[in-house]
């Protein structure tokens, strides 16, 4: 299985929170991955960007539904999060996601001083 993320790898999010129960993020945003862990049922990867928590005592898979314990943490499918990295960048250019290509532009070249 090839693993999407590690902790500690920056991350943009490509989307906003579907709803109150999800994990709290801003789409265009710059995260770095804390915690991961991978679905017991279906092997998808999820991710935690902290210091978020979660009250709730167990998590669903929004895959295949599978539940188990949160950890004390929100957790949201990797599919929602790319590596800030020049293959990314390019990808937003050519999705004409500007503003996220721009977010991505300033982190990976920061301006010199």
């Amino acid at each position: 299985m090839k693993h999407k993320f590690e902790v500690g790898d920056t991350v943009i999010a490509l989307t906003n929170p579907g709803d109150h129960l999800s994990q709290p993020r801003v789409k265009g945003n710059i995260y770095t991955v804390v915690a991961v862990l991978y679905c017991a049922n279906c092997g998808r990867q999820k991710v935690n960007i902290g210091p978020t928590t979660d009250s709730w005592h167990t998590y669903s898979c929004s895959s295949c539904h599978t539940k188990w314990p949160c950890y004390g943490k929100y957790w949201t499918d990797s599919k929602y999060f790319a590596k800030v990295d020049e293959d990314t960048l390019k990808q937003a250019v050519e999705a004409e996601e500007y503003e996220i290509a721009q977010t991505l532009y300033k982190e990976i070249f920061p301006p010199l001083n």
